[in-house]
């Protein structure tokens, strides 16, 4: 049985969303929106980073849900305006993937060649969205702006796959990172505290332009991350995770639960790129999924025919 969402999801999507706009309104001032700057005083930790997060569940939410149609572009203007105030292009199109990802598990879309393509083109748009946001005012021209990001485009497909081949012909196992670390930052980041979420190994990917990256891939991150044993526990662990919320979502059918496996998947889509695991916001976004299946739950009426 699918349960309808409930008055009370939409109370607290709605009051997540006055209370953004407020934040906006009152800090973000003369910093750009797509900027870190203003990424960081939007979701740096905290009530406001629980905040970014939930309204990052309510954009698949609003574009799943059945309401009135201009209610429905007004929403999801408001949050994708908010999508691009995180600072990262990756959780910009991650979001957007995982939207596209939840209509194909509730069957609302048919996953085929053509829906393939257009979900390419569909995030290319948004990863040159996001750095004009960025550089319209910093560029004197549209063209140095277009040979800026077609540049970064290809450094995006290869710096989790270059500097990974470099690691692995240069050195052995090493530990980097604790990819439980998320779970302790947790509780750190609601008291506002900062926490460091990547790796501090940077390799150089291009001599000439002098590009680094710190991003190894999804299995490579595991690979470096200890042994061998730790990287088969970590491969077998969050696939098993991953499988786990696939079958609640397919037996409970529930959207917030479709939604916590579409952002999983959005996850893995990403791996040729780095662990999205070993970041904070992807367990709170699966934790804050599940405790609005249960408030969707609790808020239903059910009606006895």
């Amino acid at each position: 049985q699918e349960y309808a969402s409930g008055n009370l999801v939409h109370i607290v999507f709605l009051a997540c969303i006055g209370f953004m706009t407020a934040k906006l309104l009152a800090t973000g001032g003369d910093l750009a929106i797509g900027s870190k700057e203003l990424g960081e005083e939007v979701s740096v930790g905290g009530i406001v980073g629980r905040v970014a997060n939930i309204l990052m569940i309510a954009f698949p939410f609003y574009v799943y849900e059945r309401v009135n149609k201009y209610i429905k572009f007004l929403l999801l203007a408001l949050l994708f305006v908010f999508l691009t105030t995180l600072g990262t292009k990756t959780w910009l199109m991650a979001t957007v993937l995982a939207a596209i990802i939840l209509l194909i598990s509730t069957k609302r879309l048919k996953l085929n060649l053509k829906l393939l393509i257009s979900a390419f083109f569909i995030l290319a748009a948004l990863f040159f969205l996001y750095y004009y946001l960025v550089l319209y005012d910093r560029m004197d021209s549209f063209n140095r702006i277009v040979e800026f990001v077609s540049r970064h485009f290809y450094f995006y497909f290869t710096s989790g796959i270059l500097p990974m081949g470099e690691f692995v012909r240069e050195n052995d196992f090493n530990t980097i990172n604790s990819y439980f670390h998320p779970i302790v930052g947790l509780i750190k980041t609601w008291n506002g505290e900062q926490i460091m979420e990547h790796s501090n190994v940077w390799i150089t990917t291009d001599q000439l332009l002098g590009t680094q990256s710190n991003v190894f891939t999804f299995f490579g991150t595991f690979y470096m991350s200890g042994t061998i044993w730790t990287y088969i526990f970590y491969s077998i662990f969050y696939g098993l995770w991953c499988y786990l919320f696939y079958e609640i979502s397919r037996v409970q059918n529930n959207v917030f639960l479709h939604i916590a496996n579409a952002f999983n998947c959005a996850i893995l889509f990403f791996g040729w790129y780095n662990c999205g695991f070993g970041l904070l916001r992807i367990w709170e976004i699966v934790i804050l999924s599940c405790v609005l299946y249960f408030i969707s739950r609790v808020s239903v009426v059910h009606t006895k025919h």
